[in-house]
């Protein structure tokens, strides 16, 4: 049987979020997560095959974050709260500005897409749920696996910050004298400047 958790698209994703779900709570991933630099213009990789993942735990978030991503592609449920899914943000300014949802600026993996692995064996999951939170971390989890996936299309690699919006303490790189942004709208202003200039759109800081 061949072992699907080889995909051409699975060097940097599967440790980072088996890390991330592995903690399976949202106040102790912050920790674990490796962020990204600002960088220009990129050239991203079509999202081209299968986005593999690799599930260590097998927990109430990472259950609910499985369960919800396999309904919503069959139709049985919306990714309701997931940003990459729902959200739409401004490119352009003036009269050449326009809204448009994520995936219609930059090439960011389809639901369908996504396999779920545990070291090339056969899952089954089965759900207990008893729990509330994890309805809320979920959609964060899925957010951050395309948005890191896109990233690494985009040959970003070492600190990240413009995913700084998703955690409480961000990570930075103090080496290059960097400090830690905590301004939860300058966060929120960072993730649309990177899709924005990843997907060859001008970066600003003008409120919607």
């Amino acid at each position: 049987m061949a072992n699907y958790l080889f995909y051409n698209k699975i060097a940097l994703i599967l440790p980072l979020l088996s890390i991330l779900i592995q903690s399976e709570s949202l106040n102790n991933i912050y920790a674990y997560f490796i962020c990204y630099k600002f960088m220009k213009n990129e050239n991203v990789k079509p999202a081209d095959g299968k986005l593999g993942i690799l599930v260590v735990g097998c927990g109430a978030v990472s259950t609910t974050f499985m369960t919800g991503v396999l309904m919503a592609r069959k139709g049985l449920a919306k990714p309701v709260g997931s940003m990459t899914q729902y959200d739409k943000m401004r490119v352009g300014r003036g009269k050449d500005k326009k809204y448009l949802h994520y995936a219609d600026i930059v090439p960011l993996t389809k639901l369908q897409d996504i396999v779920f692995g545990r070291m090339g064996y056969p899952m089954q999951i089965k759900i207990n749920f008893l729990c509330r939170d994890s309805i809320l971390a979920a959609p964060l989890l899925l957010d951050l696996t395309l948005l890191m996936d896109l990233a690494a299309r985009a040959g970003r690699y070492g600190t990240q910050r413009f995913l700084s919006f998703f955690f409480k303490s961000p990570m930075h790189d103090y080496v290059h004298g960097e400090e830690a942004v905590n301004d939860l709208f300058e966060q929120y202003v960072m993730l649309k400047n990177a899709l924005r200039e990843m997907g060859g759109y001008e970066a600003d800081e003008e409120i919607d």
